[in-house]
């Protein structure tokens, strides 16, 4: 397991990469950035969710031992962390969620592997965003611990918004995931409030402008 810090082109970053088939250990780490848990951490909380289970009959890890947890576990993990998740309904747009990104401390994304050798196995990939000294530029990486460096996905929450949705689009079968503090899960907070709803007069005053529209002098 290997985690690089910085690179030439890049701002400090946290990126661990992959071993065995450790990528919920590393998507973990990477969203939270920083060395949150360890596959020791997974496998007592496999054992947990299981403990009926013989070793080699977890159902929420590799039987051999190698790794490939799943969402119960990754789950887990993050709350004993200090965080939790919002699952992505995929039914409605990112826009349709409202969400406030001020609050949402990155998103993971799982979708089956491509790999023959790893049929069945699914593939657990961090994103999470940087605020850059520009206001107006949000930093997006992409921290699949596969690639050799993070990439830079998208500058701002909008673009992030339509690359991920497009990521979805691609992988039908995935599941996004935002990891958020757990106090922000309870109160319900990493979504906007909605718009407030016109008064009836204000309502009357769209009707009568539509109904009577200014005329244009020269």
């Amino acid at each position: 397991m290997t985690s690089e810090k910085r690179n030439a082109t890049q701002p400090s970053l946290y990126h661990q990469r992959q071993s065995l088939m450790l990528c919920a250990v590393h998507a973990i780490n990477n969203v939270l950035q920083r060395d949150a848990v360890t596959k020791a951490d997974l496998n007592r909380i496999c054992e947990e969710l299981a403990p009926n289970c013989s070793p080699l009959m977890n159902p929420h890890r590799n039987v051999l031992g190698l790794g490939n947890f799943d969402a119960n576990a990754l789950i887990v993990a993050l709350q004993q962390t200090g965080h939790d998740i919002v699952w992505f309904d995929k039914r409605t747009s990112l826009a349709e969620h409202r969400l406030d990104w001020n609050k949402i401390v990155g998103c993971i994304l799982n979708a089956r592997r491509k790999s023959l050798a790893s049929v069945g196995g699914r593939h657990w990939v961090a994103f999470r965003g940087f605020p850059a000294s520009d206001p107006d530029v949000v930093n997006y990486y992409d921290f699949d611990s596969k690639l050799r460096h993070p990439a830079l996905v998208a500058k701002s929450h909008a673009q992030f918004s339509e690359y991920i949705e497009r990521r979805l689009k691609e992988l039908p079968d995935s599941q996004l995931l935002f990891v958020v503090p757990k106090e922000v899960l309870a109160d319900r907070t990493w979504r906007l409030p909605p718009s407030p709803k016109p008064t009836v007069e204000e309502e009357l005053v769209v009707e009568q402008r539509r109904s009577h529209p200014v005329a244009k002098t020269n």
